[in-house]
């Protein structure tokens, strides 16, 4: 739900898991450039999502994760704080053009560069994770 200033509804958007736009009801001339988790849609159809572009079509990033591209340069350590043996236990992260490990249930993706789990999620499924 998008309002303005004084809280009227001015645009109704939806989404299907992994980014599709599902309902997009503008009820006003506004049209919201920031959706799916935030991301800029731009006119392509590729939500913008600064470290790279990702596509909802057809559910990939349209270009190789910067951390999987540094991987031994201690980019993931300084920049995240993690460590590169936990970040390899977890093969699907070396799937460099997948979106939040092919999990957009439980994760999302702020900036391109790494999933973090989805606030939406409940306690019990982040516990499983």
């Amino acid at each position: 739900m998008v309002t303005d200033e004084t809280g009227e509804l001015v645009q109704l958007i939806d989404y299907y898991p992994f980014g599709d736009v599902r309902l997009n009801e503008q009820l006003t001339d506004y049209n919201e450039q920031n959706k799916f988790t935030g991301h800029e849609l731009d006119q392509t159809g590729l939500y913008y999502a600064n470290a790279r572009y990702y596509d909802p079509k057809v559910k990939w990033f349209v270009s190789v994760d910067p951390v999987v591209l540094n991987i031994g340069t201690g980019y993931l350590h300084e920049n995240y704080d993690k460590e590169l043996t936990t970040y390899l236990q977890e093969p699907q992260n070396l799937n460099s053009y997948s979106y939040v490990t092919n999990n957009p249930l439980m994760y999302i993706d702020p900036n391109g560069e790494l999933k973090v789990k989805d606030k939406g999620a409940s306690d019990e499924e982040k516990q499983k994770l």
